[in-house]
């Protein structure tokens, strides 16, 4: 089949064939999660569990980087939201692994449980959240600081672990017990445990907050639970061998894996439908959506390998081998543009010349540009970093929004365990300009031409 394609013309998970806290004593102070560090290309980082390393896949070329050495049994893998740090749970190890994402380098190793398994990191960066499933605990680690929490009894077995986009509520799956766990955030204390079947594997929280889901290995089903009722809805028939699940950026649409049957299955999120399934290779489990909504990775345990999906498609590119027994897969989140905007010419006429190409972002390009002129008019979209708008006399001050070629702009897109864009303020800015209609129009200064003699 065709591989994915990496055009970044748009950033809609459309899957063609498919038709469709407050402050808390397990979270550290608060970080600002906005200010990106120096990051690597989009990437994502897969765990080899039998050959202990964390590998590198460059989502632009599609190419495989060097492995890093982790501590024995990898499995879960979470990344800070600046998208400079990966923390890996190292099951045989009893201990979760610091990598420094751009150096590619392990930094320190932090001591937790017994076989930790499942991580999470807060949306504001502060706390990774690790179940352990010989423990059967959740524990938070401060991430500034590496010093382990107090850990939080769960039912049997919590393979998994999500928090809301919030931060104000841990999940986690419990599969022996058939339940899931809440915790909240802000005063350390379980809540009542949700009954979703014979056996969760894998959590994942819609972008809104609302809804959490939850796959059922065993009864080969998702099951949605209402997050502000705790209510769980009907399950729904998934895969064979459902193993993992991962929601688009934009919520519309959830993939799940199945082991049993090779596929992927699309999932509408707004009717809760199912659609064709999605070939994704040997024995897939853990499955990730960059950031843009174009692409999903899907972990193939018994190839040794991982395999890209292209989302406007459903066609599968060629495996990529990763190293024997993959399982958790983090993708780096997308950050910020930051947003320029200068007033380069005023006309007698009240027309007024706005220019936004000095706007940049670290990765992709800038593709968008949301113009509110301050005068009430509505607000305008455009491709091109500049636009001209007539005013009337006055005082006006002007906002301008950039979007990012993955969608990233002001707001924070959040599923469950590692951010997917890290949006936030540097994407906005403002200027203030004044119109007086029959004026000599305002310009730059222009350079003096040199004179030469002799």
């Amino acid at each position: 089949m065709p591989g994915p394609s990496r055009s970044r013309s748009r950033r809609v998970l459309s899957v063609g064939l498919v038709g469709l806290a407050a402050t808390s004593p397990l979270l550290a102070a608060p970080a600002d999660p906005v200010a990106a560090a120096t990051t690597p290309v989009p990437t994502a980082y897969v765990a080899a569990e039998r050959d202990g390393t964390l590998t590198p896949v460059d989502l632009t070329t599609l190419t495989v980087g060097e492995p890093v050495g982790t501590s024995a049994f990898p499995n879960g893998v979470a990344v800070t939201p600046d998208g400079s740090t990966a923390y890996v749970t190292a099951r045989a190890a009893g201990r979760v692994n610091v990598v420094d994402l751009v150096t590619n380098q392990p930094v320190d190793t932090i001591d937790v449980g017994r076989q930790p398994v499942g991580i999470a990191i807060t949306p504001d960066g502060t706390t990774a959240l690790v179940s352990d499933i010989a423990d059967d605990t959740l524990t938070p680690i401060d991430l500034a600081t590496g010093a382990v929490g107090t850990p939080l009894p769960t039912d049997r077995y919590p393979i998994a672990t999500a928090v809301t986009p919030d931060g104000a509520v841990a999940y986690t799956a419990n599969l022996v017990a058939g339940t899931v766990t809440p915790f909240d955030l802000a005063d350390a204390t379980p809540g009542p445990s949700i009954a979703v079947g014979s056996g969760p594997t894998d959590l994942a929280v819609t972008p809104d907050g609302a809804t959490l889901l939850v796959v059922d290995g065993t009864d080969d089903t998702v099951t949605p639970i209402d997050v502000a009722t705790g209510v769980a809805g009907d399950a729904v028939p998934v895969g064979a061998g459902a193993s993992d699940v991962a929601i688009s950026p934009d919520g519309d649409v959830a993939l799940v894996s199945g082991r049993d049957a090779g596929t992927l299955t699309p999932l509408e999120l707004t009717t809760m439908t199912t659609a064709p399934a999605i070939p994704a290779g040997p024995t897939p489990g853990e499955v990730a959506i960059d950031p843009a909504g174009e692409l999903a990775l899907v972990s193939n345990r018994g190839a040794g390998t991982v395999t890209p999906v292209d989302l406007s498609t459903g066609d599968a590119g060629p495996p990529l081998a990763v190293g024997d027994t993959p399982a958790g897969i983090a993708i780096t989140p997308d950050q910020a543009p930051v947003a320029r905007l200068a007033v380069t010419e005023v006309e007698p006429s009240g027309v007024a010349h706005l220019d936004a190409s000095a706007s940049s972002v670290a990765h992709g390009t800038v593709d968008r540009y949301v113009w509110d002129f301050g005068d009430g008019t509505p607000t305008r979209t455009t491709e091109s970093a500049r636009t001209t708008h007539a005013y009337p006399p006055g005082t006006y001050t002007v906002t301008l929004r950039a979007v990012s070629s993955a969608g990233t702009s002001t707001a924070r897109v959040f599923t469950g365990r590692t951010m997917s864009r890290n949006g936030g303020p540097s994407a906005e800015t403002t200027r203030t300009l004044r119109v007086d209609v029959g004026a000599v129009p305002t310009a730059p200064p222009r350079m003096a031409t040199p004179r030469f003699t002799g």
